[in-house]
């Protein structure tokens, strides 16, 4: 049986060609943003590299199922950290 428990996450998006692919990005993550707290990006002057840290609070299959979601796209790195507490 599946937790329903919420769990805090911090999640970090690195966008390696932000102009091709980051309406994509964006759009997962309007599609989830009753899960997220925070979120700051960072875009890199004079490099294709676009960052993002995002906070999230969610049932880990919920945080699990959007970090799938966003290392589907090409180009596109996703790292999670589930936080205890």
């Amino acid at each position: 049986m599946a937790s329903t428990e919420r769990k805090v996450a911090l999640m970090s998006i690195a966008v390696m060609d932000k102009e091709q692919i980051a309406a994509k990005v964006e759009e997962i993550l309007q599609a989830h943003k009753l899960l997220i707290i925070s979120r700051v990006s960072v875009p890199f002057r004079g490099r294709s590299l676009f960052t993002s840290a995002v906070i999230l609070e969610a049932e880990e299959e919920q945080i699990d199922n959007l970090s799938f979601r966003l290392s589907e796209i090409p180009l596109v790195r996703v790292e999670t950290m589930l936080i205890d507490g």
